[in-house]
C-alpha cells in the first residue's frame, strides 16, 4: 500500500448480530487509511476490505470502530495497546515486531491500464518494453519489474498520483499505466466519467501481492481474534462470497461517494 493519505477522521460502525449475554458488544478498534475502493470513509461499508472484516466479526457479536489516519500514522497508532490492529498491509519482517499477520484475505493485483484502441489485453511486461509506461511515486511493482527497470529495458515516467497517470494516459503522454485494477477503475469512474469507457485493463496482472490484517501483539484479544479471522475468511472464500464482493468492487459498488475524488 502507498504511504500517506488524508486527515484524521474516526468513523463508528455499529454492527448487527448476536450480542454476548451481557447485552453489550465488545468493541474492536482498527486504525486504517484511505485506499478506495478497498477502504474509504465515504464508501459503502467503508470499502471492500473493511466490509470483509465486518462480515467476519459481526457474526461473532463484535462492534467495530475505525480510525482513518495517514498510513504511516495508522500503523503507529495500531501498535498501541488500546487498538486491535490495522489493515490492509503486505508482509514484511519488520512489521512482525509489533503485529501478528492474518492469513491473506485478498490479493492486490497490478494490471496494465491502456486506451482501448491499443491491443494490449494479453500483454506482459516483456510486451511493453518499447512503450511509454506510467508509474506512481511510492508504489512497488514486484521483482520482475524492478529487474527490468534497473537493467534499463523499460521506459518509465513517474508521476505523483494515480490520477495524474490516468490523465496522462488519456492525453496520450504514456501508452500504459501500471495500477491496481480495482483502484484504477474506481478512480477513473470518479474523475473521468466521460472517458472511463475508453480505458481497458490487461487480462492478467503483472504483479500480485497478498494483503493481510495486522493484529496488535500488545492487545490481549489478538490470539483469539486472529484464530477467528483465519477460520472465517477461509469459509467466506469457500462459499464464493469474496469472489462475489470482488466483482461488485470492480463494477463500482464500493466506490466512494460522488465528489470524493482524493
Amino acid at each position: 500500500m502507498r504511504l500517506g493519505c488524508l486527515s484524521t477522521l474516526v468513523a463508528l460502525a455499529v454492527l448487527s448480530g448476536l450480542l454476548p449475554q451481557t447485552g453489550k458488544a465488545e468493541v474492536l478498534k482498527f486504525a486504517i487509511g484511505e485506499w478506495p475502493p478497498y477502504l474509504s470513509k465515504t464508501s459503502p461499508h467503508y470499502g471492500f476490505a473493511t466490509h470483509v472484516v465486518q462480515k467476519i466479526f459481526e457474526k461473532h457479536g463484535y462492534q467495530l470502530e475505525y480510525g482513518f489516519f495517514p498510513w504511516k500514522r495508522s500503523m503507529l497508532i495500531a501498535s498501541t495497546p488500546e487498538w486491535n490492529g490495522t489493515f490492509t498491509w503486505t508482509y514484511t519482517k519488520e512489521r512482525e515486531k509489533d503485529f501478528k499477520f492474518s492469513i491473506p484475505f485478498y490479493k492486490s493485483n497490478t494490471h496494465l491500464m491502456f486506451v482501448k484502441d491499443k491491443a494490449l489485453e494479453s500483454a506482459s511486461l516483456n510486451d511493453v518494453e518499447a512503450l511509454r509506461i506510467g508509474i506512481t511515486n511510492g508504489y512497488t511493482y514486484g521483482l520482475a519489474f524492478q529487474g527490468k527497470l534497473e537493467s534499463g529495458t523499460l521506459k518509465t515516467q513517474t508521476r505523483a498520483s494515480d490520477a495524474e497517470n490516468i490523465q496522462a494516459l488519456l492525453d496520450n503522454k504514456i501508452d500504459v499505466f501500471l495500477v491496481n485494477n480495482l483502484v484504477g477503475m474506481s478512480l477513473a469512474r470518479r474523475l473521468y466519467p466521460d472517458s472511463v469507457s475508453f480505458l481497458r485493463l490487461s487480462k492478467e496482472p503483472i504483479y500480485t501481492n497478498n494483503q493481510h490484517v495486522l493484529f496488535n501483539k500488545n492487545n490481549a484479544l489478538t490470539d483469539k481474534l486472529i484464530e477467528l479471522f483465519n477460520q472465517e475468511i477461509k469459509a467466506l472464500e469457500r462459499s464464493g462470497e469474496v469472489d462475489r464482493m470482488t466483482m461488485e468492487t470492480l463494477n463500482g459498488f464500493y466506490d466512494p461517494a460522488p465528489g470524493d475524488n482524493e
